[in-house]
């Protein structure tokens, strides 16, 4: 349920959860209560819950993307129109391969696209499921400890 309840910042209703999977992390280690959790989930190479968050999200949205042509996908929910079907002239967006985000729209499919378009476009253009992921948590590891 990380997807539809969760966010990609930290919030107050998160708070909680944050706070429990730092408990975990420290009795994983076994240290001691007011330990820093960081330097401790980069050890154990564990994402914080705002980055799983965007690793669900992007995993979840990766194949409506880029659809696989053997396997028959049921209908969704998902409508990720890209900007250039937008457009009928060549915007700085279409080259970079990025989704249309209607303004105004509140919608989670609108943030799951906020968030993609976030990332870089090496790792959009990945075409293999597995690949993109094992890049985007490397992505978010890195990002992560740089914090």
């Amino acid at each position: 349920a990380l997807p539809v309840w969760g966010t990609d910042r930290e919030s107050k209703s998160l708070r909680p959860l944050v706070l429990l999977h730092k408990r975990f992390v420290r009795l994983v280690r076994n240290v001691q209560i007011r330990a820093h959790t960081k330097p401790i989930m980069e050890n154990l190479d564990i994402l914080s819950i705002p980055n799983l968050y965007i690793l669900r999200v992007c995993a979840e949205m990766h194949p409506y993307i880029h659809p696989y042509k053997t396997k028959p996908r049921p209908k969704h929910i998902h409508h990720y129109p890209r900007t250039t079907d937008q457009h009928r002239h060549a915007t700085r967006r279409a080259r970079e391969n990025q989704k249309h985000l209607a303004a105004g729209t509140e919608h989670y499919t609108q943030r799951y696209v906020a968030i993609w378009n976030s990332l870089p476009q090496e790792l959009r253009a990945t075409e293999s499921l597995a690949t993109f992921k094992g890049l985007l948590k490397a992505h978010l590891m890195a990002k992560q400890s740089s914090t």
